[in-house]
């Protein structure tokens, strides 16, 4: 008679093997996969502009500034935290051991979603399959969404293993609200896999007046949200920046994210809606759920993830803009209805059949998806271990141009001003930004009043040097360096001050 216990541990202890193997394999895959990361010591060419500018922060931080009050940006404080950890560790290397973890985290939690379907080499196939998305989505990396996608990722795992199996324990469930609370310290409107399931479970322990297990879920979940909301409002409390966090989190992107601020038009919502669901990937997961439909077994489950592929997206889009960077909260979405469909596949009872379709599928994802980037990325692996001894950013003579000039007209301690939207000459040169704007575009674009407050501060502080980055330069702020004394010491292209362009304030 065969022993249950020992069945038990049996499984237990193949779970953990996988479990350790499967993490030493998503470390190899993330470190492979970050050479897509312009921060790779291998690659040095500076950040991307939106990571240029969280790394601002953090730099602006680590010189004893707080985010908001005095240096503007409109995302979630956890991104700065996390930034500012990375620039204490390393201004470059620090945040792309972060990313590392991260990424590294994503991948496990996306194998083991698709293992609660599939089996374990369907469930790395999948994974394969949906991180290929991120060869569109990743721009370099430093984003909101790439930190969000652990956070992401987990609850989902954590929402399906109740629905489909009934599995939650209050570490669960405090994970889960944890979750929750780093993703609205990042970006708010990435939680939709919150939005539809804690309403779908509400309402299933309401209906089948499990009370104490409601009690229980809500304070466990509210117990993982305070662990991460409650310690950073507290320090901008104490900071006495919570006004300019309200101001700039909450009110700015209000408008940022709404037809007043000029971007939000419903045109523009629709067509970036447009945008993410018409790739492959998406498409066939919404098929794939679509054909699990027909069966009455988690039907209302799949009519529920459906709304979840949908308003992830719609969420994502709430701006009008289609950056490319919004999809990356998707790689999580699709990986539960493509493993559906493998696992169909795997249930074929004719092997030759079986085989046949496995083929087919895999035909088709290296023709889509797989292939196309994994060929890009192999190109790029090998440039960068070929020019592994040179920096990118010091082949950029127009940035070696700017910081030169900076090096010459100012001291280490001098702070000074960038106009535009390129803050990597600040992280370049070292420097702090004089006014409580290290970038003016598209902000002042979305509120005009941020320019007039910048050309006051400016005028309070009269940096030595002012640098305009190309097609930037306003009547106003020329206006400006004419009357204040500043001539223009360098432009990319002499005499045109609609170039790169550095002033200098007594030449």
């Amino acid at each position: 008679m065969r022993d249950p216990s020992a069945e038990g541990n049996k499984k237990t202890s193949f779970r953990n093997r996988e479990n350790v193997v499967v993490w030493l394999i998503a470390f190899l895959y993330s470190l492979v996969f970050m050479f897509q990361s312009p921060l790779h010591p291998w690659i040095g060419s500076g950040s991307t502009t939106d990571s240029s500018v969280f790394r601002t922060v953090a730099f602006m931080m680590k010189n004893g500034y707080m985010p908001y009050r005095d240096t503007f940006d409109h995302k979630g404080p956890l991104l700065y935290l996390l930034n500012y950890l990375g620039e204490s560790i390393a201004p470059e290397l620090g945040i792309f051991l972060i990313e590392i973890l991260f990424f590294t985290a994503t991948v496990f939690v996306l194998y083991k979603i698709s293992r609660l379907v599939s089996s374990p080499v369907a469930s790395g196939f999948v994974t394969l399959l949906a991180t290929s998305l991120l060869f569109t989505y990743f721009e370099g990396g430093n984003f909101t969404e790439e930190y969000a996608m652990p956070f992401i990722a987990t609850a989902l795992y954590i929402f399906l293993d109740y629905l489909l199996n009934d599995r939650i324990t209050r570490l669960r469930l405090t994970l889960c609200g944890l979750g929750l609370g780093a993703v609205l310290m990042l970006r708010p409107n990435m939680i939709a896999v919150w939005i539809v399931f804690c309403v779908y479970i509400f309402i299933l322990l309401l209906k089948k007046k499990q009370y104490k297990q409601l009690r229980d879920t809500i304070l466990f979940f509210l117990l993982g949200m305070t662990i991460v909301i409650v310690p950073i409002l507290i320090w901008l409390f104490a900071r006495k920046d919570l006004p300019s966090f309200w101001q700039d989190y909450i009110v700015f992107n209000f408008r940022y994210s709404s037809s007043e601020g000029g971007r939000a038009t419903f045109q523009g919502q629709v067509e970036s809606f447009l945008y993410y669901a018409q790739t492959t990937v998406f498409i066939v997961s919404v098929l794939s759920l679509l054909f699990q439909l027909k069966e009455k077994k988690d039907r209302i489950l799949h009519e529920l993830y459906i709304l979840l592929l949908f308003l992830s997206i719609w969420l994502s889009v709430m701006s009008g803009m289609a950056y490319g960077h919004y999809g990356m909260i998707l790689v999580p979405a699709v990986i539960y209805p493509l493993s559906l469909m493998v696992h169909k596949l795997e249930i074929i009872e004719k092997k030759r059949v079986r085989i046949v379709a496995f083929i087919l599928v895999a035909l088709v994802a290296l023709g889509g998806p797989l292939y196309p980037g994994w060929h890009r990325h192999l190109k790029t692996m090998k440039k960068a271990f070929i020019t592994r001894d040179e920096r990118d950013i010091e082949k950029n003579t127009n940035v070696q141009a700017i910081l030169a000039c900076i090096e010459e007209n100012t001291s280490e301690n001098d702070k000074i001003s960038v106009f535009g939207n390129y803050d990597l000459i600040l992280l370049e040169s070292r420097r702090m930004h004089a006014t409580r704007y290290s970038y003016q575009d598209p902000i002042g674009t979305v509120m005009p009043e941020i320019i007039d407050e910048y050309l006051e501060e400016l005028e309070e502080d009269l940096p030595k040097v002012i640098v305009v980055e190309k097609n930037k330069i306003s009547q106003r702020l020329y206006t400006f360096l004419l009357t204040h004394g500043y001539t223009l010491m360098w432009s990319a292209e002499a005499g045109n001050i609609a170039s790169d362009s550095v002033y200098v304030r007594g030449k």
